[in-house]
This record gives C-alpha cells, structure tokens and sequence, in this order.
C-alpha cells in the first residue's frame, strides 16, 4: 500500500508544474477576451479621436478659402459698379447708394482683403495672385471691358468652387464616419449650400446684366448660361432653407420674403420668358437691387456658417479626443481590476491544489499525520480535499488494524471498525481466519496438557477419579 501511494504521489509531483499554468490560462481566458474588445473599441474611439483632429486641421483652410472666396466676389462687385458707373454717367456712390452698398463697392477698398486672404492661404491658393493684380489692372487702366472684366472674375470663383466644393463634401463624408460627426456634416453642407448660392447668384446676376446690355443675337447663348446659374442657384437656395440650422434658414427665409429680392427675381423670370425689361438706369438699378441684396445677406450667411463650422469642428475634436482618453483610462482600468480578480481567483484555486500537493507527498512519505488536505478554496477544489481527507482517514483505519495485527491483539477495537471496499473485507476475513485459528490452537494446546497429565499421573488422576 504505501509503495501505491508513494508512485501515486511521484505521479502527482510530476504532473503538478502543469497544473499552475493551465488554471491560469483557464481563468485568464475572459481577462484576455475582455482586454481584446477593449482593445478594440479604444482603437475605435482613437481613430474617430484622429479623424476629428485631421479635419480640424482642414478647416482653417476651408476658412481661408471662403474669405477669399467672400473677398474676390465683393471686389467684383467693385468692378461691376465701377463699369456700370462709366457706361451710364452716375456716380459710384450714388449707384452703391441705390443699390445699398456701402464704401466695400470701391476696389481700393475691396483690394487689399483680396490680397489678404491671397496671402494667407500663400502656395495653396487655386488662384493666382499674380493674374488677380493683372485684371485688376486692366480694369483700372480701361484695358478691358466691362464683361471681359466679369467673367475673368467668374473664372477665378469657378476654380474656388472646384476646391472648395469637393473638400466641402470630403469633410462632410469623413465627418458621419465619426462618432458625433453629424452636426459637423450638417454645418458643413449649409456652407455648401451657402458658398453655392453665393457663386451661383452672382453668375445669375453677371449673365442678366450682360442679357440686358446685349444685342439679340448675343443674348441666346447668355439666356442659356442664366438658366443654368438660375437652376443650380435654385438648388443651394433650397439646402439653406431646409439648413438644420434654425437661426441660418429663418435668415434666409426672411431674406426670400424681402421686396428688392422679390423684384429682382421678376426680373429673372421675365428675361427668361423672353419678355424685354427696360434698360435705363433706375430700371436696372431697382432689379438689381434684390440682387445686391441677397448677395450681402448670403455673405453673412456665409460668414456664419464657416463659424458654425469651426465650432462644430473644435467641439468634435474635443469630444472625441475626451472619448478616447476618458475609454482608454476606463479600459485600462477594468484590465487591471480584471487582472486582479482573475490573480485572486486563480490564486484561490492554485493555493489549495498546492497544500494538496503538499499533503500527497507527506502521504507518500508515509505520514498520515499530517496527510489532512486544506478545507478551503473553491467547491470544487473542497470536494477534492473532502475526498482526500476521506482517503487518508481509510489509511490510518488500515494502519491502526494493521498495527493490531503485528501485535497479535485480536481484541483492539479498531479491529471491529468497518474498512470499506475490498480490502477492508479481505482483511476483515483475514481478522475471523486468524482468530478462528488462535481460538482452533488454544483449544488444542488445552487437551494435550489435559491428556499429558493423566498419562504422566495415573495414580493421582484415578484417586482424584475414585
């Protein structure tokens, strides 16, 4: 028996060291899963955190764009005055008077904004600063006429739309992707929709002032390019007053329902019909009044939204990054409280086993006494203990009897405990066999002393008899 044990304990110790880092990785399973989501997500969040940033770091530009934008069509309404002030012998304040301009009308003063926002946006520009100078002083020198003039102006408002729009609609894309991005996109598209009317309500008014000073062969293909610009003006006129934006649509709303803007879009709708509008002065001037009108509204709707747009922008940066920092702090913190719920854990299941351990190898050695397995840890490793406990208590059962048995001490209590299983009945069987023989031997050593007497004391047996 205690060779078994002994090669049962040798197995044991062998078996032991795998034993630790199996439990381990067994208990560390949903720390690992856990950290893997987290992981995850916090890669998740650092991308929306990154994303917010790089088109932070694009709006400055999109700002840029826009006051130069705002810039080269405030000088070209400085033209336009300029040139209608010499083609019909009025003053250009008095024009700018009647068409509700202040002093920006002159391009002294119109200039150095545009050569500001030139500067600022530098190498990046789409237009050239060096053929804003040259028309500029073709105008100033009467080396150009007055159309010439406005659809060179036209022109550099075309290859700033074609920047503009699509960096518009890449940073309105890349703003739904983030988290939160949705009122960037919205403000992003209202600037759209804000620097579209802007373009195309100013080519609408160019195309009408060159159908009202034009022959009738010349005018067919200018009424063509008006109900272009008309349509897609119509198109950026319908986004602002739809805008998510209470206070940018209610603007532009107001400004739809004003009497200036509502003659000068009689004045579209007639020339587009084909029907002759007067051509004096006070006639064009009080149509193209609306127009005036609505293109300085559309500049401070512009200039508002590029604000709502860089609020928006800087809120989502800050919102995103706070996200990532305020997940990865969380993150790292339920990793480390799951680490240490998954050591406690692991530790109050390896503890056990390990004085378990101990105790096998005390058994094996043959030291029942102190062969007792911990009452504690898990049920499951509790149950092994019970079980253990149970097994050594069988093993000091089978000492005890043992011992009674070397001493030849049939009497000794322990030898009436029951042991179970087979051997306890072998050695229950063994305890009757033994006593019977004993019992047998006695019974005999008995009467050969008794018939040993007689024969050696016949005389005194028979006196004892008689």
């Amino acid at each position: 028996m205690a060779s078994v044990t002994g090669s049962a304990g040798r197995e044991f110790r062998r078996r032991r060291s795998g034993i630790t880092p199996r439990l381990l990785a067994l208990v560390m399973l949903p720390v690992v899963v856990m950290g893997l989501l987290a992981a995850h997500d916090t890669a998740r969040y650092r991308a929306s955190a990154t994303a917010a940033a790089r088109i932070g770091g694009q709006v400055p530009t999109i700002d840029a764009l826009v006051r130069l934008r705002l810039a080269l069509t405030n000088e070209e309404v400085a033209v336009s005055t300029s040139g209608w002030s010499s083609r019909f012998h009025v003053a250009p304040d008095v024009i700018s008077k009647l068409l509700g301009y202040g002093p920006e009308t002159t391009t002294a003063v119109a200039g150095p904004a545009t050569d500001a926002a030139l500067a600022a946006l530098g190498a990046s520009s789409p237009v050239a600063a060096g053929a804003v100078k040259t028309v500029r002083a073709q105008v100033g020198a009467g080396a150009i006429g007055l159309t010439a003039a406005l659809q060179t102006y036209a022109g550099f408002d075309a290859q700033l739309a074609a920047v503009l729009g699509p960096r518009l609609s890449d940073l309105g894309l890349a703003a739904e992707q983030v988290d939160g991005g949705n009122r960037l996109a919205a403000t992003l598209g209202t600037l759209r929709a804000a620097t579209d009317g802007l373009q195309y309500g100013a080519a609408e008014a160019t195309d009408l002032a060159e159908v009202a000073i034009s022959t009738a062969g010349q005018a067919a293909p200018i009424l063509v390019r008006l109900g272009s610009d008309s349509t897609r003006y119509a198109a950026a006129a319908a986004s602002l007053a739809a805008a998510p934006d209470a206070a940018i649509s209610g603007t532009w709303k107001e400004l739809m329902s004003s009497q200036d803007v509502g003659v000068y879009n009689q004045t579209v709708t007639t020339i587009e019909q084909g029907r002759a509008v007067p051509v004096d002065t006070i006639s064009l001037v009080t149509a193209f009044k609306g127009a005036v009108t609505r293109s300085t509204r559309l500049f401070g709707i512009v200039t508002a939204a590029t604000e709502r747009v860089k609020e928006a922008a800087g809120s989502l940066q800050s919102s995103a990054r706070e996200t990532y920092l305020g997940w990865l702090t969380g993150s790292a913190l339920i990793g480390l409280l799951m680490a240490v719920v998954g050591w406690a854990l692991a530790r109050s299941i390896t503890r056990p086993l390990a004085k378990l351990a101990e105790s096998a190898r005390a058994v094996a050695a043959g030291q029942l006494a102190d062969g007792l397995a911990p009452a504690d840890g898990p049920r499951e490793t509790m149950l092994v203990g019970e079980a253990f406990n149970h097994l050594i208590a069988n093993l000091r059962l089978l000492e005890g009897k043992s011992r009674a048995l070397g001493r030849g001490d049939y009497e000794d209590p322990i030898l009436a405990e029951p042991l179970p299983g087979l051997l306890g009945e072998s050695i229950a069987s063994s305890v009757r066999v033994l006593s019977g023989s004993i019992e047998e031997r006695d019974a005999l050593q008995a009467r050969l002393a008794h018939q040993a007497f007689h024969v050696r004391f016949p005389r005194f047996c028979g006196h004892l008899t008689g």
